[in-house]
């Protein structure tokens, strides 16, 4: 199977993640396509051991070649959800793009060239977007199809390679994810952990935001606004204040590059009870602890102004920046770069302004280097979103000379 037939099949099955779920995972579509991929990958490597949970977690241990065992152990990882805030409901269409602005068929969605001026290296080939009424869901099912067809292309080319693992895991867009649930012993037999996950084809994210949710919840009183009006203690109007005041702190549209923010990303509640949800984003982790320094500085403020609103603090760390790891072992993006420059492609180094997949492991594993491989997808998370062909095609052929260039590397 190609990877644009796999592709089209695994974005035709709606796996949103559902942040009101219970479940886990959060919503059954993301069972459906494991069964799906579980099914693929015991026909493509017979000889592998492959083992899907009920949690939704999908692991296939592909066997070293004869010869072949102490070589690099390869972790290759994506993710199953798409993004919450969209519908996942997709029809896929594929474009023979001949210049100017993209035209969706539903809810008058354009892609105007403007702003996607990517859209200048494709005249002449193939795009794929969604309809206009959802994202197309390429986070992260192009790096799904494009994993499974590399190693669709190895086995089809009996081509030398040493250990392989590949995880894919739901919820990764709700940070439900527990990367503690992996098996200890496997983990820390991975030389490294790639997720294809990124953006544009070429690029290898080695660095990205450290991801922290600081919570804020106020506890008021609710009366009777006209009646027992002086009883009212209305914790909303502190939580808004807070946001206020968290408004005058570099925000997400203020900064860009390796400049820091905060950005409040939910504000919920009423008089007895409101939360807010803080993120501090950061490269460097004296700059985040800065920056939460900052917010419960804000609410001590917020204190003096609504003294009868009580508040609690809660911290969470989501994602480790993942250059320490990779500075640790020089070598371990060289069998990246090289294939990627083998097809044309001249390999671009970013930090990048989110968390990745990686960042969330190298919280429980922070020695393994977790690099993020772009996948040619554009405006994710946006009914805009799209992604030429021509990059989804070159991109297992990318991967699956990786893997073969980590097969001389002999760890043992």
């Amino acid at each position: 199977m190609n990877i644009i037939e796999r592709f089209l099949r695994y974005v035709s099955i709606n796996t949103r993640s559902l942040v009101d779920s219970i479940e886990i995972p959060s919503s059954k579509g993301q069972i459906e396509l494991a069964k799906i991929i579980a099914k693929e990958l015991s026909l493509i490597v017979p000889d592998a051991k492959i083992n899907l949970t009920d949690q939704g977690l999908l692991i296939c241990q592909v066997p070293a070649s004869l010869g072949f065992e102490n070589s690099a152990h390869v972790c290759l990882s994506a993710h199953f959800d798409t993004y919450y805030d969209q519908s996942g409901d997709v029809s896929p269409i594929i474009h023979d793009y001949q210049g100017g602005d993209l035209v969706l068929p539903k809810n008058n969605v354009v892609i105007p060239l403007s702003e996607n001026q990517d859209l200048l290296k494709f005249i002449g080939s193939k795009i794929i977007t969604a309809d206009g009424s959802s994202i197309l869901g390429a986070d992260d099912k192009a790096g799904l199809a494009g994993i499974v067809t590399a190693i669709e292309l190895l086995t089809q080319q009996k081509r030398s390679h040493g250990p392989i693992t590949l995880v894919f895991f739901p919820d990764e867009e709700i940070s439900r994810f527990d990367f503690n649930s992996l098996p200890v012993d496997l983990a820390n037999s991975w030389n490294v952990f790639w997720t294809i996950d990124g953006l544009e084809l070429g690029t290898i994210d080695q660095e990205c935001f450290i991801a922290n949710n600081v919570t804020i919840i106020f506890k008021g009183v609710d009366a009777h606004p006209g009646v027992a009006g002086q009883k009212l203690v209305p914790a909303h109007y502190a939580a808004c204040a807070l946001v206020n005041l968290l408004a005058q702190k570099p925000t997400p549209w203020q900064t860009s590059d390796r400049e820091s923010y905060i950005y409040v990303d939910s504000i919920v509640g009423s008089a007895p009870e409101a939360k807010v949800v803080c993120i501090p984003r950061s490269f460097e982790s004296s700059e985040v602890k800065r920056l939460i320094k900052e917010i419960k500085s804000a609410v001590q403020e917020v204190s003096k102004i609504y003294p009868k609103v009580n508040f609690t603090i809660e911290i969470k760390q989501l994602s480790q920046n993942t250059l320490s790891a990779i500075e640790k072992k020089s070598w371990v993006l060289s069998p990246a770069k090289e294939a990627m420059r083998n097809h044309g492609y001249e390999p671009i180094l970013r930090a990048c302004r989110a968390g990745t997949d990686g960042a969330m492991f190298n919280l429980i594993y922070p020695n393994i280097p977790a690099p993020d491989m772009g996948y040619g997808a554009r405006n994710v998370h946006e009914l805009h979103e799209w992604i030429p062909v021509k990059e989804l095609e070159n991109l297992p052929s990318i991967i699956a000379d990786m893997l073969v260039n980590y097969g001389v590397i002999k760890t043992n």
